[in-house]
């Protein structure tokens, strides 16, 4: 630190800059911050006292002091909640790195949730969801298509049902009763088929 021009004993002004120096504290900063912010206040301090040397009638010990009081602190306790925050979401990123890594376990392992922490139960839970939902409809699309081809099997097994009981018709039924029977048939079989395509 360098020496201090104003006054000597009793008569000495508090230096704050000195004092704002001092409360710098490593662990209130990200690696390094505090030597940088201690070197930048150190050389405003220096050459604080050397205007306060050359020009003493308009820039005092005092104008300086308060100064350091109304801008510097501010703006170190500002510091400070930044390296707080920047902390805390360093926290959050490994946290969200080790619910990835879970969710990837918890997918080869075909959702063991025995494994998993509480802390990250949520996260697990909605992958899980997400997960569920896509099967659900890859399913559904299986679904459909297997109720397509079973209803087309159903209308080929009726068609050739209608088709042989109309050739059969003719051969059993006496040459009177042969229209009206065939058209009977033929309309019951169009009905049963309007009904199924409705439906």
């Amino acid at each position: 630190m360098w020496p201090r021009k104003t006054g000597q004993g009793k008569d000495r002004i508090p230096d704050e800059a000195e004092g704002l120096i001092a409360k710098i504290v490593p662990n209130y900063f990200q690696s390094g911050m505090d030597l940088r912010i201690k070197e930048t206040l150190e050389a405003f301090d220096k050459l604080s006292d050397s205007i306060v040397t050359m020009i003493k009638k308009t820039y005092t010990k005092t104008l300086q002091n308060q100064m350091i009081t109304i801008f510097f602190h501010p703006f170190l306790n500002m510091i400070k909640d930044l390296s707080s925050e920047i902390s805390t979401l360093k926290i959050e990123n490994i946290n969200l790195k080790s619910s990835d890594e879970l969710i990837t376990t918890l997918r080869a392992e075909n959702f063991d949730l025995r494994e998993l922490t509480t802390n990250n139960e949520s996260v697990i839970m909605k992958a899980k969801l997400k997960l569920l939902q896509k099967e659900k409809q890859e399913l559904m699309s299986q679904l459909k298509l297997k109720k397509e081809t079973i209803n087309e099997l159903e209308e080929q097994v009726s068609n050739k049902l209608s088709d042989k009981l109309l050739e059969t018709i003719p051969i059993i039924s006496g040459p009177e009763t042969k229209e009206d029977i065939v058209r009977e048939v033929k309309s019951k079989v169009y009905e049963i088929h309007s009904n199924h395509w409705m439906s």
